[in-house]
């Protein structure tokens, strides 16, 4: 029995020998090991924290560029709005641009038929020495028309003269033969030297004028008529004098018709145009021919 506990005994010892060294050798390993795994549960947290720090930042990031992208669709719209804007102010320039266009080619057109009315009552009146009864607003634009008596001799009538720079009997010669030739209209006519009754008056004075006291300048009077082209007769009376340097010509028109109150400058018009005629600068108003705006 003795011999037998001994044996376990020293079976014991020898398995608890055996346990220890094999401890021995296993410890070193295992405290390696569970070291590489603490390394290794480190490495991983560490990965994981890192992990969650680039999901934060990513979510970051993402919620701005969201709002990044949110401002620039803002932008977008703005510039869209803007662009809109400035399509409608650019359909409303040009509308008001065509409307301008439209009402300056209505404005070129009224004038383009004011002065073909122009044209048409120039050519009508420049080569007669007619103005026409009528107050139309072309009538004030035809030559010569402007001076408009209102009954300065009772009747209208316009009174004038001119100086000429050729001796008094080569005034009167050109002027005898305007006159007799119709003038420059056809419409004037000069007057026969008997009237009616058989009085006779001569063109050439003589003489008789100087022995005024003072003198009278005039060498030559004459009288003749102009009929408009609407046959109105009109009364023209002309005298021709000597100067110290050529001759004057005093002149006049009277309407003949009953209460001729407004002549529409046809009085002037006829001295002007007969002046016009002889190659003469205006004559110079002297009584009469008043001007009515």
């Amino acid at each position: 029995m003795d011999q037998q506990l001994q044996v376990a005994r020293a079976r014991w010892r020898a398995a608890a020998a055996a346990f220890g060294v094999l401890l021995m050798l296993i410890s070193p390993l295992s405290i390696l090991h569970l070291r590489r795994k603490q390394r290794t549960d480190d490495i991983v947290l560490a990965s994981l924290v890192q992990l969650d720090d680039f999901v934060a930042s990513a979510d970051d990031v993402e919620l701005e560029t969201l709002v990044q992208f949110d401002d620039l669709i803002d932008d977008f719209a703005a510039l869209d709005a803007a662009a809109d804007d400035a399509a409608a102010a650019d359909d409303a320039a040009a509308d008001d641009a065509a409307a301008d266009d439209d009402a300056a080619a209505d404005d070129d057109a009224a004038a383009d038929d004011d002065n073909l009315a122009l044209a048409s009552a120039t050519d009508e009146y420049a080569t007669t020495a007619t103005c026409g009864q009528h107050k139309s607003p072309n009538h004030d634009r035809v030559p010569d028309c402007t001076h408009w008596d209102q009954g300065s001799c009772g009747n209208a009538c316009c009174v004038a003269e001119i100086d000429v720079a050729g001796g008094v009997d080569a005034t009167y010669l050109a002027l005898r033969a305007y006159l007799e030739s119709g003038g420059g209209d056809g419409g004037y006519a000069k007057a026969s030297k008997r009237d009616a009754s058989g009085h006779v008056s001569e063109d050439d004075q003589g003489d008789y004028p100087f022995g005024f006291d003072p003198p009278l300048p005039w060498r030559f009077t004459t009288s003749a008529t102009h009929a408009t082209s609407g046959g109105y007769v009109d009364a023209l009376y002309l005298s021709v004098g000597e100067t110290g340097s050529g001759s004057k010509v005093r002149m006049s028109s009277t309407s003949t018709i009953n209460g001729a109150l407004g002549d529409m400058g046809q009085n002037y018009k006829n001295l002007a145009f007969l002046c016009d005629g002889l190659g003469w600068s205006a004559p110079t108003i002297k009584f009469g021919c008043g001007y009515r705006s």
